[in-house]
């Protein structure tokens, strides 16, 4: 029996709309607070925007969700007058749950929604004004019978109408066979975008940023380390709803960062109890023969602790890794690893207007011997060991149909040691490596977090979604580092220089940073919204703070069906992570060089000396111009143009101040100090053009493709560390991440009724590298040579199937289909006979995924 929702059932329809006659009000349920932020933000709005003029026409646009916040697309939306039969409009929502209907009168309206699985909403009254009205719908699965649910004003409005995006989805996130993936969990998935590469050491560079300088959020929380500014914690694919990279023109809300913000969200529980299993059988390649790869087990499990009141998510991700380099020696060439992340969501309706979230995400690694390759043999790797752990929860309240608050407190705990395989010093030869790793470490840092966000709309010359929030968190960081010394040899086996350490590597820091933010979204007209925000960061550590404005809209052209032109400019601040701010506390290095017999110094030692000055520096910022254009062609094929310009000019860097002796006790006599300081000296370029089309396929899947041209150049493009082995004085130069040309594609195509085929293809230009001599100085220009181009496809088939009275998933394939080599590495020392000789080959791999979904039906 097909049951429909009614008021009874908590069921609600949130209604903006832009208001054109006197008479006609705004959203009730406004605070005076709430009154005084809309009228202020309006008048923002005004000296920012012009105020179109409006038609007498009545446009309704929004979205379909179901209750876990995902798209609802095909369900169709009817609004019937209500004092006249016959006048009516219909739209269907696409893949995105988005849908716009356009009719001739304002007035009383019944809506009535229907798709097939959910209850139907029938003959919901809706008023509706001349202008632009915005209803948001939530459905109910047909299967939750009984579920008591509040549809509330949502976060944003739809980020795609103006923000530079781009997004992936968990049946894509699942789906797309990604080389490696396995091994880098949602950090390999993320490189499949077009605006992110990962390097040849797998480190993230999101629209021409250092890993250091991207904005990670799970559920709204930051989630990067402290100390480092990366995200250091691994996630398992399984474990996350959705992934959006938001770059250029995006909401002050979404904080530091001038790569972008990456913003994640954890799967939830559903109203019935499931769960499914996957890889029971180890990853196979062809590599000197079959050999198994890799051994990923997964399980996930979800449903209901109390009926219709609260329900619980848990993925548990193991991974088996086995990494085998062929130019290596038999019995020194493979190296194994393990490491467990779970992931846990707890989900509570405590009232039809309050909603309890809570997420406790747990990570182990324990991987010996990494940084095993063709030029590192076993005895200079590292054995490492890491656990971390983040804790958030979060209380949300709607206070009105049009208003949602919410705040919530995140801690992040990270306990991670390095340790050589012994202390002998680590020896750079023309032919490779020698020696142990030169660096033990042992690193504690943690982070406490808490943040509130309130959202309200308000109808005044238009519909303003408006927001504000702030954020405070307090950051510890613990280290304790031991250094041996790095000796350089030439080719004929003398020593040519060395690097030593002394001084203590043990010490703390913390850091309390504080941020807010205003945003007002405003619908002028139905062809027009714009979006203007002021963001508020202060650091304790750094003395000056910023503020900084950003402003966007989104514009749709008379006379051309499906396009929409937007464009921004904003300044975004930069992170502020504690590594960049304890070098001075940490051991000084002395370089010496030596003479042809490899014994005779050349010249006093040279000593670098890290100064901090707190009080001359500011938090950096990135100023971004950005402008897009998208084109719906017929058959639903989506056409978007995308050009991003980021200047910083104000990075943090180590400049070298001042050069002289140095007399200091326990260092060597007569030695000569290179002072350097911490400035706001950087200055960062970046240039991007993106063309991609993307098409809906059967199912929830699409096709999708780019060509990214882009270039990336620093004054500062290396960048100076304690234990840098390369000597350079040169710095200015692209960046190592600098990549002018890459293709990516990928999609999902159904053979039948249980089979699909799934690909991915990459091509781009190679990674660029520096050349050193034999001495470990910097020989041309930084970052003056570049590795090969690379290429893969990877293919996959997946089959459904029904075997012992359960439901099965077998998917084989095939990465690297080509066979093509894509090294990663390359000889970079101009002395060595093996000068760029090329090294980390990728092989052909044979890929088997076996998942279990479930007990077949009778």
């Amino acid at each position: 029996m097909t049951r429909t929702l009614e008021e009874r059932d908590f069921l609600r329809v949130s209604i903006g709309y832009l208001a054109q006659e006197p008479g006609l009000e705004g959203s009730r349920g406004s605070t005076t607070e709430v009154g005084r932020l809309c009228r202020l933000s309006g008048m923002l709005a005004i000296l920012a925007c012009s105020v179109a003029s409006l038609v007498g026409q009545v446009t309704v646009s929004g979205t379909v969700r179901d209750r876990n916040d995902r798209p609802v697309s095909d369900a169709r939306v009817v609004l019937e007058y209500q004092d006249e039969s016959g006048v009516s409009g219909t739209g269907n929502s696409d893949e995105r749950g988005a849908f716009s209907i356009r009719l001739d009168r304002a007035g009383r309206y019944l809506l009535n929604v229907t798709r097939a699985t959910f209850f139907p909403i029938q003959g919901k009254p809706v008023d509706l004004a001349k202008g632009f009205n915005i209803v948001n719908i939530e459905l109910v699965r047909s299967e939750d019978e009984g579920t008591s649910l509040d549809i509330h004003a949502s976060a944003r409005l739809e980020a795609e109408e103006i923000a530079m995006s781009q997004a992936l989805n968990e049946e894509e996130i699942d789906s797309i066979p990604m080389a490696r993936a396995t091994k880098q969990r949602i950090q390999g998935v993320a490189a499949v975008l077009p605006g992110v590469l990962r390097d040849p050491m797998g480190e993230l560079h999101f629209h021409g940023s250092s890993e250091e300088e991207t904005n990670w959020t799970l559920d709204g929380f930051n989630v990067v380390d402290p100390a480092s500014g990366r995200l250091e914690m691994a996630l398992g694919a399984e474990s996350v709803q959705s992934m959006d990279l938001f770059a250029g023109r995006y909401s002050a809300a979404l904080g530091k960062g001038t790569g972008g913000a990456m913003v994640l969200s954890t799967r939830t529980g559903e109203a019935e109890f499931k769960q499914k299993f996957t890889n029971f059988v180890p990853g196979i390649e062809f590599n000197e023969g079959l050999r198994v790869r890799d051994w990923r087990p997964r399980h996930a499990v979800s449903g209901p602790i109390l009926k219709n009141r609260a329900w619980f998510f848990n993925s548990l991700d193991a991974l088996y890794d086995e990494i085998f380099i062929q130019e290596l020696p038999s019995g020194q060439n493979r190296r194994y690893s393990w490491s467990i992340n779970d992931s846990l969501r707890l989900q509570a309706k405590l009232s039809p207007r309050q909603t309890l979230s809570a997420g406790l995400v747990t990570d182990y690694l324990n991987a010996p011997n990494s940084g095993l390759s063709p030029l590192d043999p076993m005895e200079t790797t590292l054995d490492r060991q890491a656990r971390r752990y983040f804790f958030n929860l979060k209380d949300q309240f709607v206070l009105s149909p049009e208003s949602v608050l919410d705040f919530g407190y995140a801690g992040y705990r990270s306990n991670y040691r390095g340790v050589p395989q012994g202390t002998a010093p680590f020896e750079i030869t023309s032919f490779g490596r020698a020696g142990n790793y030169p660096v033990a470490t042992h690193l504690v840092t943690s982070r406490d977090e808490v943040r509130a966000n309130l959202v309200a709309s308000r109808n005044w010359l238009g519909q303003h979604q408006l927001s504000a929030g702030m954020n405070l968190s307090h950051s510890r960081y613990f280290q304790n580092i031991r250094r041996s010394p790095i000796k350089y040899f030439r080719e004929d086996g003398t020593q040519s220089s060395e690097l030593a350490f002394a001084g203590n590597g043990a010490f703390g820091a913390s850091n309390i940073e504080a941020g807010g933010y205003l945003q007002d979204r405003w619908a002028v007209h139905s062809r027009l919204v714009a979006e203007l925000g002021l963001r508020w960061d202060r650091d304790r550590i750094v003395a000056h703070g910023a503020v900084t404005p950003r402003f966007s809209l989104a514009y749709r052209p008379p006379g051309l069906a499906g396009a929409k032109l937007s464009a921004g400019v904003g300044w975004v601040p930069a992170t502020t992570y504690l590594r960049a701010f304890t070098r001075h506390l940490d051991q000084v290095s002395i370089s010496k060089t030596f003479l042809a017999d490899g014994m005779t110094p050349s010249g006093p030692p040279d000593i670098r000396v890290f100064e901090l000055d707190r009080s001359l520096l500011t938090i950096p910022s990135t100023r971004s111009l950005s402008a897009g254009w998208r084109q719906v062609l017929p058959a639903e094929t989506v056409v978007n143009v995308n050009y991003l310009r980021k200047r910083m000019r104000n990075g943090f860097a180590q400049v070298p101040v001042s050069a002289g002796p140095l007399q200091v006790d326990r260092l060597p006599a007569k030695s000569r100090a290179v002072n350097f300081q911490l400035q706001n000296f950087k200055r960062v370029h970046y240039d991007s053009v993106e063309v991609s089309l993307s098409r809906p396929l059967a199912g929830s899947h699409r096709w999708f493709a780019s060509y990214t041209y882009s270039r990336s150049w620093s004054n500062a493009a290396l960048e100076v560390e304690t234990y840098n082995p390369i000597l350079f004085s040169e710095t200015a130069g692209r960046l190592s991440w600098d990549i002018p040309h890459r293709i990516v594609s990928w999609a999902s195509f159904r053979l039948g009724a249980r089979t699909s085929i799934v690909y991915f293809a990459e091509w781009r230009d190679g990674f660029p590298f520096t050349a050193h001599d034999d001495s470990g100085k910097l020989v041309g220009q930084v970052n003056g040579w570049r590795l090969p181009r690379h290429f893969g496809l990877n293919i996959h088939l997946e089959r459904e199937l029904s075997f012992l009275g359960h439901r099965w998933s077998l998917r084989p394939g095939v990465d690297n289909v080509t066979n093509r080599p894509n090294y990663r590495f390359a000889n970079s020392n101009v002395d060595s006979p093996e000068f760029l000789h090329l090294f980390g080959r990728s092989p052909i791999k044979l890929v088997v995924r076996i998942r279990w979904l479930g007990r077949a039906d009778n």
